[in-house]
Formats: structure tokens, sequence, C-alpha cells
């Protein structure tokens, strides 16, 4: 019983002192200054938008930061960069954060850049794969437009329209509601 207990605080012991060293930052992957411009909003930036009824509001762009992730284990380590913005309204009450990622797909051995969207504290997902060739919008024609959606049962949003060169085009609600840009 005692050799047990000996094995069990020196397998102990010696785990809490190889994580208790940080290892080195071997690599710091960034976005370019082209990638952060996938999200396309700038600092204070309002952004008008329209309900179905003809409601006008603004977004405003509250939040846009940039920070570095890391795995902090026993082993040398790689920062990745996190991008974020963050867009709000009082009424209707919306607050949306975009997030610019690095992702890997391991099938294709392919690195790429998506962009997380969340509305309300839901997260919505998206096809990268089939893009909506065009959509037509208060008369302004948008290519490679992705739709979001979110894969909860009881969500008031049935999708989200979005385009890299303009941002949220539209929010289509389950109901039949819309708020679109203007």
């Amino acid at each position: 019983m005692k050799s047990k207990l000996l094995v069990l605080l020196v397998i102990v012991f010696s785990y809490q002192s190889c994580c208790l060293r940080k290892g080195e930052e071997i690599d710091r992957i960034t976005f370019t200054v082209q990638e952060k411009t996938k999200i396309p909003y700038t600092d204070s930036q309002l952004v008008d938008m329209i309900t179905d009824d003809g409601f006008q509001f603004q977004l405003s762009t509250n939040t846009r930061s940039s920070f570095f992730s890391d795995q902090e284990h026993c082993e040398d380590f790689t920062s990745y960069e996190s991008y974020n913005v963050d867009l709000s309204s009082e009424l209707p009450n919306l607050e949306i954060a975009l997030s610019l990622n690095r992702s890997y797909n391991y099938v294709d051995d392919v690195e790429f850049i998506d962009i997380g969207l969340t509305i309300n504290r839901l997260f919505f997902y998206y096809d990268l794969e089939t893009p909506l060739e065009t959509v037509e919008i208060n008369g302004t024609v948008y290519t490679e437009v992705y739709r979001y959606f979110s894969n909860q049962v009881d969500v008031a949003i049935a999708e989200v329209l979005f385009n890299e060169a303009s941002g949220i085009l539209r929010i289509n609600y389950l109901n039949g509601d819309y708020v679109q840009i203007d």
C-alpha cells in the first residue's frame, strides 16, 4: 500500500513540476491587413438598417479587438491571433459578434479563414462551400453571399445573409420578419 502511495506521489509531483514550466513561444500566427477586411466594419462605424415594417435604426461598432491565445502546456506553443468586431443596437435589441478564425481542414489538409457569427449570444453556422451567387436587397445586387443558420430548435432567427464586402445584409426571422441593410 505504501509503495502504491509513493508511486502515485512521484507521478503527481512529476506532472506538476512539468506543467509549472511554461514552454517557449515558437511561432506567432497573425492575420494580414487583407485578411482582416473579411470583416468589413471600421471602428465606430454606424450601419444603417431597416426592418420589414420600415423602422430605421443603426448598428454601431462597439469594439474591435485583436489578441493572441496559446496553449500553455509543458511544451513549446504557437500563439494564434483572434480578431473580433462587435455591433449592437438598442431597438431592436441586437448584440452581434463577428470573429475571424484560422481553421484547418484535416481531410483536405488545407488551412482556411472563417468568420464566426453570434447574435444575442447564439452561435450561427455557415457552409463555406456554397455561397449564394446573387442576392438583391433594396435594388443592390450582392454576390458571394453566405447563409448563416442555427442548429438549435427554439431560435427566432432562421438565417443571416453575410457578404465579406458589405457585412450583414439581412437577418431573416422564422415568423417572416426581417432586418436588412438600408
